[in-house]
């Protein structure tokens, strides 16, 4: 399979259940390996790890959370994980996309069901 996803465009995928919709986004990135082939996302292999993974985003339909973080230490505790460095305006920015900037300093466990799915 090829795709070609431009800067700014979203991409879903729509099927029949059992077609592989979330076999292939588990692939793509990096939660399965594939049987055949070789997966590449802006030309990095995913033999190349860090620069793969940092080629693009995923946001997962159920998200792990450390509950036990607050809102700012889970970001700082993933810009981590990934060895990503995030200037303090950044981060604010990410605060405010998953409206979180008024409860950063919160524990995750005290936010509603809608703010944990943002």
């Amino acid at each position: 399979m090829n795709l070609e996803v431009k800067t700014g465009e979203i991409l879903g995928f729509i099927g029949p259940n059992g077609a592989g919709k979330t076999t292939t986004i588990k692939i793509l990135v990096g939660l399965l390996r594939s049987d055949h082939g070789k997966t590449f996302i802006n030309t990095y292999s995913m033999e190349d790890g860090k620069s793969y993974k940092n080629s693009f985003g995923y946001v997962a339909d159920n998200p792990f959370l450390y509950e036990s973080l607050t809102g700012y230490e889970y970001i700082t505790f993933l810009s981590q994980l990934w060895e990503v460095s995030y200037p303090e305006e950044i981060v604010s920015d990410l605060l405010e996309r998953f409206q979180i900037k008024e409860v950063y300093d919160k524990r995750i466990t005290d936010y509603s069901f809608g703010m944990k799915k943002n």
